[in-house]
C-alpha cells in the first residue's frame, strides 16, 4: 500500500480572514504526479454550511470594499504583484509539484498571473462610465459601473494560478468581493497565488473578508449562489 511522506497538508478554508479548517469527514488526497508515493495534499471537501459562512463573510465585507475608492483598490492589487514577484520561483515549484506542469512552463504561467493582476490594478483609474446624447430637451444621460456584490470563482486545474487571478482581480478591483473554488487536483497552487498575496496587501477589519477561499464537493455548488446576486459561485480548502 502507499503511503503518503512527511510532506502531505491537510488544506484549511480561509474565511473572514482566518485560515479555519474543515468540518468535513470527507478527505481528498492529491498525489504528486512525478512521484505517486508523495501525498502533496489532503484536501476537505468542505460542507453547505461552510460554503454559506464563506459567501456570508463576503457579502459583510462588501459594503467597505465597495466604497474604497478605486484607485486605493488598485493599490492594493500593486501590492499583490509585489508579493507574487517575490515568491514566483516559489509558486512555481509548488506548481510544478502538485500539478506536474514542467518547472520553465510554470514560470511562465506565474509570470502571466503577474502580468494579468498588474493590468486589472491600473484598471482602478481606467473605471469610466459614458454621456451620451438623450432624446429628451434638458436631460443629461450617462452610464457608471458599479459592483454586483459576492461573485464567485470556479477554477480549473489545467492553469491553477493564472486562471483563478483571471476572475479575482478584474472583480476586486471594480469593487466586488470574491469567493474561490480551485480545482481538487491543484489545492494548493491557487489559495498560494490568490489568498495569501491578496490577503496580505488587504487593511485590517472587515476588508480582510474581500477574499474567501472554501472547499466544498460540487454537489453543493449550485443553489445557493443561483440566489447570491448573481455570483458564479465557489468554495475551498487550502494550506496555512
Amino acid at each position: 500500500m502507499v503511503t503518503a511522506t512527511a510532506t502531505d497538508q491537510l488544506c484549511k478554508n480561509f474565511i473572514n480572514g482566518e485560515w479555519v479548517e474543515s468540518k468535513s469527514t470527507k478527505i481528498f488526497e492529491r498525489r504528486n504526479p512525478a512521484n505517486n508515493d508523495e501525498v502533496v495534499a489532503r484536501i476537505p471537501l468542505s460542507t453547505r454550511e461552510e460554503m454559506k459562512r464563506a459567501i456570508a463573510a463576503a457579502k459583510t465585507a462588501f459594503p467597505a470594499w465597495r466604497d474604497t475608492p478605486a484607485p486605493n483598490r488598485g493599490k492594493i492589487l500593486f501590492k499583490v504583484v509585489r508579493i507574487m514577484e517575490e515568491q514566483k520561483e516559489e509558486l512555481a515549484r509548488l506548481l510544478t509539484r502538485e500539478e506536474g506542469k514542467a518547472l520553465k512552463d510554470a514560470l511562465g504561467e506565474v509570470q502571466r498571473a503577474i502580468n494579468i493582476a498588474e493590468f486589472m490594478a491600473g484598471e482602478a483609474r481606467r473605471i469610466n462610465g459614458e454621456t451620451l446624447p438623450s432624446e429628451t430637451t434638458k436631460t443629461f444621460t450617462y452610464t457608471i459601473r458599479q459592483p454586483l456584490g459576492v461573485v464567485g470563482a470556479i477554477t480549473p486545474w489545467n492553469f491553477p494560478i493564472a486562471i483563478p487571478i483571471w476572475k479575482i482581480t478584474p472583480a476586486l478591483v471594480y469593487g466586488n468581493t470574491v469567493v474561490l473554488k480551485p480545482a481538487e487536483l491543484t489545492p494548493q497552487a491557487a489559495p498560494a497565488s490568490s489568498t495569501r498575496s491578496i490577503s496580505a496587501s488587504l487593511m485590517a477589519g472587515t476588508m480582510g473578508a474581500t477574499m474567501t477561499v472554501v472547499g466544498m464537493p460540487a454537489s453543493a455548488s449550485s443553489s445557493p449562489w443561483e440566489r447570491s446576486r448573481r455570483s458564479t459561485s465557489t468554495s475551498y480548502s487550502t494550506p496555512t
